[in-house]
C-alpha cells in the first residue's frame, strides 16, 4: 500500500516518528510526491532553528521575510524556535548603550517581528553565547506569554556588569523562564564572579524548572 494512501492520522503518526529519528530522512520523505510534501512539510518546520551568527545574518533575516510575507503557512507549523549564533557580535569603541541600541535595531528585529506572528509556539531556546537582549525577553513576554523560555550558555556582558543589570533582572523574574544553563567556573576550575548573578536568577525565577 503506498504511503501516501494511508488514513491521516495513521500518516501523521509515521511521519512524527521519521521526524524523532531521522529530519534527514523526512526530507527525503518530502520530495517523493506531492501529497507527501504537504503530510510531510509542518513536521520540517515544526522545530526550527535560526542562526543569528554574522555570517547568517543576512540569510536569516531574508528567511524569516520569506515565511512573514509568502509562506505565511509556516508560521502555523512551528511550535520549537531555538536561535544560535558564534557570540562574535561586537562593535568596538561603542558606549554600552550605544552597543544595545545597534544590536537590538540590526540582530533582533527580524527575529521579534516573526515571534509576534507565531500563533502555536510553545518554546523558545536563547543558545547564543551573550546575554539575552531586553528587548527581545521584553517581545516574549507580551507576544507570547505561555511559552517555556530556555537558555543555554548563559553569560553576562563582562566581569564589571552591575549586580543590578536590567538585563538580568529582567530575566531573573521573568515568569517564563524554565531552563537555564552555564558555566560558572573559571579555567582554574575555581567558581567564578558570574556565580552569583546566576544564583540570584535561580532564587528569583518563579517558574523556574531546571537549572545546571
Amino acid at each position: 500500500m503506498p504511503l501516501q494512501s494511508l488514513p491521516n492520522d495513521v500518516l501523521g503518526f509515521i511521519l512524527l516518528e521519521v521526524h524523532k529519528s531521522s529530519r534527514q530522512t523526512l526530507f527525503s520523505t518530502l520530495r517523493t510526491s506531492k501529497a507527501l510534501h504537504d503530510s510531510t512539510k509542518p513536521l520540517i518546520y515544526r522545530d526550527c532553528v535560526l542562526d543569528l551568527s554574522d555570517s547568517k545574518q543576512d540569510e536569516t533575516n531574508d528567511r524569516i521575510t520569506s515565511w512573514i510575507e509568502t509562506e505565511t503557512e509556516v508560521l502555523g507549523y512551528i511550535r520549537s524556535l531555538t536561535v544560535i549564533g558564534d557570540g562574535s557580535y561586537h562593535y568596538y569603541g561603542l558606549t554600552n548603550r550605544e552597543f544595545e541600541k545597534i544590536k537590538d535595531e540590526f540582530k533582533y528585529s527580524s527575529l521579534i517581528q516573526h515571534l509576534s506572528q507565531l500563533q502555536d509556539l510553545a518554546k523558545f531556546t536563547f543558545a547564543l553565547e551573550e546575554p539575552m537582549s531586553v528587548c527581545l525577553l521584553d517581545s516574549l513576554d507580551s507576544s507570547q506569554p505561555t511559552i517555556q523560555l530556555h537558555i543555554k550558555n548563559w553569560t553576562r556582558k563582562s566581569i564589571s556588569t552591575p549586580f543590578r543589570d536590567p538585563g538580568e533582572l529582567s530575566l531573573a523574574n521573568s515568569p517564563l523562564l524554565h531552563t537555564v544553563q552555564a558555566s560558572v567556573y573559571n579555567g582554574d576550575g575555581k567558581i567564578g564572579l558570574r556565580r552569583a548573578a546566576f544564583m540570584r536568577i535561580v532564587a528569583l525565577a518563579p517558574n523556574l524548572e531546571l537549572y545546571s
